[in-house]
C-alpha cells in the first residue's frame, strides 16, 4: 500500500532484497529519476503517483517498475510473482495533487546483487550517483538531462539520448558508450582505477 510521508507526499516503496534478483528496468515518460549508491537496504520509491499510473512485476530475476501504463493493467499487480489486485476504488478516486511533484528514487546498497540497470524514459532528468556496484548500465533518454558523478562498475556504460546535456564525472567503466543526437556532452576523462578506459560516442 502507498503511504504518507511527513510533507504530505504519497509514497510507494518496492523492496529489492531478493537475492535472485539481478536485473532491473525502470520505464517512464515525464519524470525525473535518481540512483543512489551506498545506501542502507534497496528499494525503489515512487513519489506522488497515482497508484494506477504505475505498474510492478517480476519475471525470473528481472524486475520491472513501469509507470507508462493505466488502469486495468496497472491495477492487477503480479509483482513478488504473484498475483495481487490493487482495487477498483483505485479508478474513481483520484488521491494525489495533479500539481504534486512526482518523482522517481532508487536506493542501492553495496551489496545489492542487482548486475543490469535498464532505464528508458520519454522526458526528464536522469542522475546516477556514488554507484559502486558491478552493474551494466542501458540508458535511454528521448529528452533531458544526464548525470554521472561518483560511478564505479567493472562493466559497461551504455547511454542512449536525443536531447539533452549529458555531464559525466569522476566515473569509470571498462566500456562507454554514448550515441548521441542533439547533445551537449561534458566528459571528465580522470582515469582513478583502472588502467584504460575505452570511450566510444557517435
Amino acid at each position: 500500500e502507498q503511504t504518507t510521508d511527513k510533507d504530505g507526499n504519497s509514497v510507494y516503496v518496492y523492496e529489492l532484497t531478493d537475492e535472485k534478483l539481478s536485473r532491473l528496468n525502470l520505464n517512464f515518460s515525464d519524470v525525473d529519476v535518481t540512483i543512489i549508491g551506498s545506501a542502507k537496504e534497496s528499494y525503489v520509491e515512487l513519489k506522488n503517483f497515482n497508484p494506477y499510473d504505475y505498474a510492478t512485476t517480476l519475471s525470473g530475476s528481472s524486475v520491472t517498475v513501469d509507470g507508462t501504463v493505466s488502469g486495468l493493467s496497472s491495477i492487477i499487480d503480479l509483482s513478488g510473482g504473484g498475483f495481487r489486485f490493487k482495487g477498483l476504488r483505485y479508478l474513481f478516486t483520484d488521491k494525489i495533487d495533479k500539481n504534486a511533484k512526482r518523482s522517481v528514487t532508487v536506493y542501492l546498497s553495496d551489496s545489492c546483487d542487482i548486475s543490469s540497470l535498464s532505464l528508458n524514459l520519454e522526458k526528464g532528468s536522469v542522475t546516477f550517483s556514488n554507484i559502486y556496484n558491478k552493474i551494466d548500465y542501458n540508458v535511454y533518454v528521448n529528452s533531458g538531462n544526464v548525470t554521472f558523478n561518483t560511478v564505479s562498475t567493472e562493466s559497461v556504460i551504455n547511454l542512449d539520448v536525443n536531447s539533452g546535456n549529458i555531464t559525466v564525472e569522476n566515473t569509470e567503466c571498462i566500456t562507454f558508450n554514448a550515441n548521441l543526437a542533439s547533445c551537449r556532452l561534458s566528459l571528465d576523462l580522470t582515469q582513478y582505477n583502472y588502467n584504460s578506459i575505452t570511450y566510444n560516442v557517435k
